[in-house]
């Protein structure tokens, strides 16, 4: 009888220690920005996050992504984030749902985003367009396709 509760105690707290491991925060800031090619920022839309709930919303869509079969040859992506000592591309594609990345270290992997993780990335990036972080300038690109315009003048 003790032995089975030593073995259920050790078998808890092993587990226990792997939730714990899987599900950690381990970045204190998340530095996203919008693209115009591969290797070229565009200026004046740095986004900063640094609360954890938004780094584990990052780290987490990383870690729990599916990493998509084959190597890929694909467009410039509107978003790069940059996560500990890694620059992901970031394709977030409001026509089609559909959130995925590349880690720019291993550019013919594209990953797809958890739907969880994708609806708050989408929102952390909205947010942080709203607050002026991260607004694209004008005849810049929004999104793939969709060309921004001169603001009216009257």
């Amino acid at each position: 009888m003790r032995k089975g509760l030593a073995i259920g105690a050790v078998v808890l707290i092993v587990a226990l220690g792997s939730w714990l491991y899987l599900f950690r925060v381990t970045e204190d800031q998340v530095v996203a920005h919008r693209m115009l090619d591969f290797d070229k920022i565009e200026p004046n839309t740095e986004m900063v996050w640094t609360e954890q709930d938004d780094m584990k919303t990052f780290e987490y869509a990383v870690r729990f992504a599916n990493k998509n079969p084959g190597i890929v040859d694909i467009a410039a992506p509107p978003y790069s984030f940059k996560l500990g000592g890694d620059t992901y591309w970031l394709y977030a594609s409001p026509e089609y749902n559909v959130m995925q990345f590349i880690n720019s270290k291993a550019s013919g992997t594209l990953y797809t985003v958890r739907k969880s993780s994708a609806d708050r990335i989408r929102k952390l990036l909205e947010e942080a367009d709203k607050i002026g972080y991260g607004v694209p300038t004008p005849g810049s690109m929004a999104y793939p396709g969709h060309e921004l315009s001169e603001p009216e003048t009257k």
